[in-house]
């Protein structure tokens, strides 16, 4: 069973006839040019939105108020409060969210050098993508969502932030989804591939796939697709 499922979705004039299927574990990279739909998708499975027609399920359950608590979703625009230092905001995401792992996000702000007594307004912008990845990346739900999480960042905090997620996202148990235009620098981390243009999905495949049976990296894919 996959982990998420949409049938035949439309929201308004954005998304048209979506099917297709997130698997139960790995990086999925959700790639579109600006305006493809991107964020509406993830908005949809995050159960943020309701669609216009059609079906969305996560683990065979219809996707709504009772599927969010397994949803992690850090949204495009930054969600930080900048009066707060970095522990003040690790200790409201532990009271919001029940399946926050506080040791697990105390142990990534040390490691990529974030002082926890500093107030978020402060920090450079690369570090404050660090903290919003990090506070993403503590939690236990199944499925972990960032809608262009890489944007407007230099190649070095992108490729930190790539490697992040790739080395503390739990993969046997949880499912990531990125989504981006940053074709290059995701694709070596992705496991499963969804491709949109205008609002359809043109493609949706498993990465290692495309590579041995049709010899093909992702750009290739989404070449081939817009021809």
């Amino acid at each position: 069973m996959s982990l998420v499922t949409f049938e035949q979705v439309r929201y308004k004039k954005v998304l048209h006839d979506l099917s297709f299927s997130v698997p139960h574990a790995g990086i999925i990279g959700l790639i579109g040019a600006n305006g493809s739909g991107k964020s509406t998708v993830l908005h949809l499975i995050a159960g943020l939105v309701r669609p216009a027609q059609g079906r969305i399920f996560m683990n065979g359950e219809a996707v709504g108020r009772q599927t969010r608590e397994q949803v992690a979703f850090s949204p495009e625009r930054e969600w930080l409060y900048p009066f707060f230092t970095v522990q003040q905001s690790l200790q409201l995401a532990a009271q919001l969210y029940t399946d926050f792992q506080t040791a697990k996000a105390e142990a990534l702000t040390r490691r990529f050098n974030l002082n926890a007594d500093k107030e978020v307004r402060y920090l450079s912008k690369g570090n404050r993508a660090r903290l919003q990845v990090i506070l993403t990346l503590s939690r236990s739900a199944p499925l972990l969502i960032m809608d262009e999480p890489l944007s407007g960042l230099d190649p070095i905090t992108r490729e930190h932030l790539l490697e992040m997620m790739a080395e503390h996202t739990e993969l046997e148990k949880q499912s990531i989804i990125v989504s981006t235009h940053e074709v290059a620098e995701i694709e070596l981390y992705l496991d499963h591939l969804l491709f949109m243009q205008d609002g359809r999905m043109l493609v949706s495949e498993i990465v290692e796939d495309l590579r041995e049976s049709r010899g093909m990296s992702v750009l290739d894919v989404m070449r081939e697709a817009l021809l």
